[in-house]
């Protein structure tokens, strides 16, 4: 439990957000998720709209948050929508694909309370000398 985040790129018709589970592939089953059609952009819960179409432009990264109590939406780093919300943990990724070819890619998931490990430099060993080859 806690904060978290799922972010992603999407095709057309395609719905995809934070769920607590994932009984089957219908978008009901999707608590809190953003549902992509031709060019537009809809904040879904629970299988229902919560806002108007917003224009989305391909290659977008959309993000869905739960952060100190409220769920927030956003698309290119600006806030869509934001609510109060209690959800039911653990929240997982969840998906569904409506068209033959579309995608869902680039997808993060992230637990803000898990730290991302900083990458340690593996040193590359050098040559005694004379061992170099010299071309």
């Amino acid at each position: 439990s806690g904060d978290g985040y799922v972010e992603f790129i999407a095709t057309t018709n395609t719905w995809c957000g934070l769920s607590n589970g994932d009984s089957n592939h219908d978008i009901n089953y999707i608590n809190f998720a953003f549902y992509v059609g031709t060019g537009y952009v809809w904040v879904y819960e629970d299988g229902s709209p919560r806002t108007a179409a917003e224009v989305y432009t391909s290659g977008e990264v959309l993000r869905v948050a739960v952060e100190g109590g409220m769920v927030k939406y956003e698309k290119g780093g600006v806030l869509l929508y934001s609510h109060t919300v209690s959800p039911a943990y653990p929240l997982r990724l969840n998906a569904s694909i409506y068209t033959i070819g579309s995608q869902i890619t680039n997808a993060v998931i992230s637990n803000a309370s898990v730290s991302t490990p900083t990458p340690t430099p593996t040193p590359i060993p050098t040559p005694p000398p004379g061992t170099q080859n010299v071309i």
